[in-house]
C-alpha cells in the first residue's frame, strides 16, 4: 500500500472523534496519554501506511513490544476503515481482514482468517458494527452493515446487514441491528 497522507489524517481524526468526540490538540494529546485504544489504533495506522522498508522494520518492533504491552494483536495488513474503536485493550487478535467504519471491538475478540477448507479467506466486516466481549469471526464471512454480534459467538457463515447474532455457531436472533448499533457504533461513545 503506497502512502496517502490525506487517508492516514482523515482516519486518525475519526479514531479520534471516536474515542475524544473532536480532533482538537487537546482531544489528541488527551487521547494519546490517557486512552490506550487509541494508542494501539494510531500506532497501526501508522504501521499500515507507512512504506519506507527501513522505518517500517522499526515501527515493527515498536508494534511488537506495544501490542505484547497491551494485548492487542493486529497486523499491519489489516484493512481497518475510520472510527474504529477497542472497547477495552485485553486479549484482542486481529489478523488480515477487512473492517468497515465505525467499528467497535470488545476485549478478548478474535477477528482470523483461515488458510484452508470451505471457509478458507479473510472476514469482510461491514460499517456500523459492533464485536461483542469473547466474540470471534472465522474465514470467508461477510458481516453486513449495522451488524450485532454478542458475547461470546463464534460467526463461520456470513450475517446479513442489520442482523443481531449470538451463539456457537452465531445464529441470527433477531433483525433489530440498525436500532442497535445506533447506540454503540456512534461516534464518542463511553465505551472507547
Amino acid at each position: 500500500m503506497s502512502f496517502n497522507l490525506s487517508m492516514f489524517v482523515q482516519s486518525i481524526k475519526a479514531d479520534l472523534v471516536q474515542v475524544r468526540g473532536g480532533v482538537g490538540l487537546k482531544d489528541f494529546l488527551s487521547a494519546v496519554l490517557l486512552n490506550q485504544s487509541f494508542k494501539r489504533i494510531l500506532l497501526y495506522r501508522v504501521c499500515h501506511y507507512c512504506n519506507n522498508k527501513i522505518l517500517s522494520s522499526v515501527l515493527g518492533i515498536i508494534d511488537r513490544l506495544v501490542s505484547t504491552h497491551y494485548n492487542v494483536y493486529i497486523v499491519k495488513d489489516a484493512e481497518i476503515g475510520k472510527g474504529f474503536c477497542i472497547g477495552h485493550c485485553f486479549s484482542i487478535i486481529i489478523s488480515q481482514c477487512k473492517i468497515g467504519n465505525n467499528v467497535v471491538v470488545m476485549q478478548q475478540v478474535t477477528i482470523g482468517s483461515s488458510r484452508g477448507g470451505k471457509r478458507a479467506g479473510v472476514p469482510v466486516i461491514g460499517d456500523n458494527v459492533f464485536i461483542g466481549c469473547g466474540a470471534k469471526i472465522l474465514g470467508n464471512v461477510h458481516i453486513g452493515n449495522h451488524v450485532m454480534i454478542g458475547a461470546n459467538a463464534v460467526v463461520t457463515h456470513d450475517v446479513p446487514d442489520g442482523a443481531v447474532v449470538g451463539g456457537v455457531p452465531a445464529k441470527i436472533l433477531s433483525m433489530d441491528g440498525v436500532e442497535q448499533s445506533k447506540l454503540w457504533c456512534l461516534p464518542y461513545n463511553t465505551h472507547c
